[in-house]
């Protein structure tokens, strides 16, 4: 029986960003980092807008149960049943066991608690939390199914709606419930919900019919080992992946200084506290600061993510407008606005912003490392600039069209200018000469004015024809 207490971690989008920090939800202006003494550090992003599902929402934990235990019966689930449990067959009774036992865990094991905590930026961080007591031949299947139990779209929806209910009504209770309040508040962030809108979660269906929703991109598993009990290093090897050709564990151990050790691994994290002798800080307040890293660099990640596909998708929208494959696109206002949207993103999930001390960013550089952040932070400047170079060639393109239209009037107007002066000289000097006009000099008339008729047909032809001709400009910039 392991006594260590289990969490599953992980981020999603709620499809839409509120602002950049909290004073969008109007949370205590005077708390703006958590426990100062027992962790000391601070996100960038804010605290942001808890939710207790667990409390608020206990219909989502029934669901969410029913989703895991449904899993079991999946032929390609993981259960953790291995040879040194028995044979895995479907017919072998020792395994029909198990899989009654582990449905039976997944409907009455106690959960801690599964909180969701939503950024002003869009990004929600969730923890779910189960209570010690998992025995060792299980824990490993009771983690998967509700990791895979979480993908399933009755689940992901239901977190969905939850998160978007509890950060609408907060915006909503925070700029009073009257109309003129709310019609102020719209007025006012219309701009940055319009303007940072992404799609819903697709779903997958493979042939066999299974679906699931691409809410969450994984889970981070993180096993706490905060009661005397645990013994570290049967847990990390019962727990992490093992090195290819070897029995150890794959994992890279981060030593704090004053709070313990965290081994992180990218699937799963082991965390064990710096003494149990400590009279003043528990264990449990112990790995306080490294479960702040897990959630700030999961933050982190989840917004990248999230404002990664929309440049990506709005990129490729304003490039097929430009060749004229797409009219319903953003205008250059809104580029401008967008670009500089994407600047802040990319500053403020830069982890120098959290803290400098070296423990913390040891653990950082390793996840950024396996996340490959930088690479994502790259993308998303690249995708800004590509809409720059958009939005100057459609400002450009708005600016010959002014110049073509002033020019064709102006031709117009010193045509007809032309014309009449023309018109007026002939009448002068048919009136002044009382006689009949010279035949030569009426044909010399005839032909001027017809050739001033000319030279203003061809100039008006020639500017049509190049505002229709493709702007080379615009295609070497966006190549």
């Amino acid at each position: 029986m392991m006594a260590v207490e289990y969490s599953l971690q992980s981020y999603f989008d709620v499809g839409t960003s509120y602002g950049l920090g909290d004073e969008v939800f109007n949370l205590n202006e005077a708390a703006n980092s958590d426990d100062i003494l027992k962790v000391g550090l601070r996100n960038p992003l804010g605290l942001g807008l808890k939710c207790a599902v667990h409390d608020k929402y206990p219909d989502i934990i029934q669901i969410w149960r029913n989703s895991a235990s449904a899993h079991t019966d999946h032929p390609e689930a993981e259960l953790g049943y291995n040879k040194e449990h028995g044979v895995g067959s479907e017919n072998n009774q020792a395994f029909l066991h198990f899989k009654a036992r582990l449905r039976d865990l997944i409907k009455s094991h106690p959960i801690n608690g599964c909180l969701l905590t939503i950024y002003a930026l869009g990004t929600v961080f969730i923890r779910l939390d189960f209570a010690s007591g998992l025995a060792n031949d299980v824990v490993l299947g009771f983690a998967k199914c509700f990791e895979f139990g979480a993908y399933r779209p009755e689940v992901s929806n239901a977190l969905l709606d939850a998160a978007r209910k509890t950060s609408h009504d907060a915006v909503f209770r925070v700029h009073g419930s009257s109309s003129s309040g709310r019609r102020k508040w719209k007025l006012k962030n219309t701009t940055i919900q319009n303007l940072s809108k992404r799609s819903d979660p697709h779903f997958e269906t493979d042939e066999k019919g299974y679906v699931e929703s691409r809410l969450f991109s994984s889970f981070t598993h993180v096993a706490m080992c905060v009661d005397t009990r645990d013994d570290v290093s049967q847990i990390r090897h019962l727990l992490q992946p093992t090195i290819q050709g070897s029995k150890e564990p794959e994992s890279v151990p981060i030593c704090f200084e004053y709070h313990g050790v965290l081994y992180f691994n990218w699937t799963t994290c082991v965390i064990e506290p710096k003494t149990f002798d400590n009279t003043d800080d528990s264990p449990k307040e112990q790995i306080l600061r490294m479960l702040v890293c897990i959630q700030i660099a999961l933050t982190f990640h989840g917004v990248c993510h999230s404002f990664q596909r929309l440049f990506l998708h709005e990129t490729l929208k304003q490039v097929a407008s430009f060749v004229g494959e797409g009219t319903d696109v953003r205008d250059h206002m809104d580029l401008n606005r967008l670009r500089t949207l994407a600047l802040a993103v990319v500053r403020l999930t830069n982890f120098a912003l959290v803290t400098q001390t070296e423990e913390d960013q040891a653990y950082f550089s390793r996840y950024e490392q396996c996340a490959q952040l930088g690479k994502i932070r790259e993308q998303i400047n690249k995708d800004a600039e590509i809409l720059l170079n958009v939005q100057m060639a459609e400002a450009a393109d708005n600016v010959a069209k002014r110049e073509t239209f002033l020019n064709v009037v102006a031709l117009f107007l010193a045509g007809f200018a032309l014309l009449s002066v023309t018109v007026d000289s002939f009448g002068f000097v048919r009136d002044s000469s009382q006689m009949s006009i010279n035949p030569d000099r009426m044909g010399v008339l005839v032909f001027s004015i017809t050739f001033i008729c000319a030279i203003l047909v061809l100039l008006i032809a020639r500017i049509r024809r190049s505002r229709k001709r493709p702007r080379r400009r615009g295609k070497a910039t966006l190549g």
